[in-house]
């Protein structure tokens, strides 16, 4: 028993004694662990410090060359003549007198078209056009098709629009129209609503000026057209794109077809005539279209960016427009100042060396076999990884079909001008001259030549004694007046193939 007792006794204390030699160790190991890791945090401190300082060098550096790059990029472009100052880009304003925007009854006409306005007066014109639409519905007529009249509606839908007719007419020998719009101080640049009427007034006067012409009232279709490019190429010295398009649609939608319709019917006098192509001589569009396209870059490429980088949370829904994707733009938040100014520079280079060399508005010139080349550079700017190479991208996207338009309705008007200048010869001769030449300078001061070439335009004699009228075209090559049709219902003509054709009436 005293054996077990000394047994389990010394057993205890052996235990006792291995505790201490265990708790002794394991207290030991605990600080050896603490110091090891006070040395990792201090070197992982360390390490956090340098790369801090080096993403700051990184910002700093950036910030430094974006911006030193965006002031040598400006200032060289400056020293050329170019302004990057939005006002510089708007048109001064008119005396309110002078003003064919400040008039009465325009006044009038914007407010009966403002939706939102809950007085708005009533205007005449307004109901006519509204009957004669209907009227157009159940005949199925009101597109312009390529030598087709179009039917004149009944006179009696426009029997209470006199009055306004006149003051419209009275306000449109103002020499000037000008539309004022707030550009500058909308939070996202060119939001700023057009500020036109509807399109029920353009509408409206042609569908007068076709009754007036159906009833041998010449001098009041040609009040209608004049009244018509006034309004219509006035948005031409609005900076952007957008009204530049609007005007090259309107003139061919409402005063083109009657213009043309008068002179296929020879409904014209020789004083009308001269009138008609002094007004169309005014109107060049491809000097404005030079104008615009740098304007566009100033008005919404480089503002732009200057708002992403200012609110960058108009970045989603920036980034869905222009890819349906909004994660892309989540790498703007931790882009530096720099990169911001380093695309300011880079839009500005594209531009200018990009797409301002197709429109050539000294030589009254549109290049379009430069367009592919424009195709190819933008493709470059479509960078997975860059939002901001999306964002000029897509600022990009829409010049293209601008210029096609511009140039395939500037070249309207070109001809148009010379089917006056013909006209008037046929009126003085009773045939239409040989050659282009013979108009010069008594029936037309100098007759265009053909924008897409640079040669003169296509023109010849048929056999009946009537004449044809062409520019080459979207494809610079002559196809001998021909017209290729899109495989549309609409049977509409496609403007890239074939020629450009003043349209004669189809037997």
């Amino acid at each position: 028993m005293s054996y077990s007792m000394e047994t389990h006794r010394a057993f205890a204390l052996g235990w006792l004694r291995e505790l201490r030699v265990r708790k002794k160790w394991w207290g030991r190991g605990v600080f050896d662990r603490l110091g090891r890791m006070k040395r990792w945090l201090k070197r992982a401190g360390m390490a956090f410090g340098v790369l801090t300082l080096l993403i700051v060098a990184l910002y700093l550096e950036e910030n430094w060359r974006g911006a030193r790059l965006w002031a040598q990029t400006k200032a060289q472009y400056e020293a050329k003549g170019f302004s990057f100052d939005p006002k510089s880009l708007i048109p001064p304003p008119v005396p309110d007198e002078q003003n064919f925007a400040k008039s009465e009854i325009w006044l009038k006409i914007l407010a009966a078209d403002d939706k939102k306005h809950k007085d708005r007066p009533k205007v005449a014109f307004f109901e006519a056009q509204k009957n004669v639409r209907e009227w157009r519905y159940k005949n199925k007529d009101g597109n312009w098709l390529l030598g087709e009249k179009l039917l004149a509606p009944p006179a009696s839908l426009f029997h209470d629009t006199d009055d306004e007719l006149q003051a419209l007419y009275l306000a449109g020998k103002r020499p000037h129209c000008y539309f004022t719009t707030d550009l500058q101080n909308t939070e996202i640049p060119c939001s700023a609503a057009l500020p036109f009427a509807s399109n029920d007034l353009f509408s409206g006067l042609r569908e007068h000026a076709l009754v007036a012409l159906n009833a041998d009232n010449s001098d009041a279709a040609l009040n209608d057209i004049l009244l018509l490019h006034k309004l219509s190429f006035a948005a031409c010295d609005l900076p952007t794109l957008v009204p530049h398009i609007f005007a090259c649609g309107t003139f061919s939608y409402a005063s083109l077809p009657v213009l043309w319709q008068g002179l296929e019917s020879h409904s014209w006098t020789d004083s009308q005539l001269h009138e008609l192509e002094n007004s169309l001589s005014s109107r060049d569009l491809v000097k404005t279209l030079n104008k615009t396209l740098f304007s566009d870059l100033s008005f919404v490429a480089l503002p732009m960016i200057d708002l992403l980088q200012k609110k960058k949370r108009y970045a989603p829904v920036l980034s869905f427009v222009i890819d349906g994707n909004t994660t892309s733009s989540m790498f703007l938040w931790f882009l530096p100042h720099g990169s911001f100014a380093a695309a300011k520079s880079k839009a500005t280079e594209f531009y200018i060396l990009n797409i301002l060399p197709i429109v050539d508005s000294k030589s009254h010139r549109i290049h379009f076999e430069k367009l592919p080349s424009l195709e190819s550079a933008r493709s470059t700017l479509q960078s997975p990884f860059s939002f901001l190479d999306k964002l000029l991208s897509m600022t990009v996207t829409a010049v293209a079909p601008s210029i096609e338009t511009t140039g395939r309705i500037q070249s309207l008007i070109d001809m148009a001008r010379v089917a006056c200048g013909l006209e008037r010869y046929r009126l003085a001769n009773g045939k239409y001259p040989a050659a282009l030449a013979e108009l010069e300078p008594k029936f037309i001061e100098r007759v265009p030549h053909d924008l897409c070439t640079g040669e003169p335009l296509h023109y010849r004699v048929e056999v009946d004694g009537n004449y044809a009228l062409y520019s080459v075209g979207f494809n610079g090559v002559d196809d001998g007046g021909k017209v290729v049709m899109k495989n549309e219902p609409l049977s509409l003509i496609d403007p890239k193939q074939g020629d450009w054709v003043w349209p004669r009436s189809k037997k």
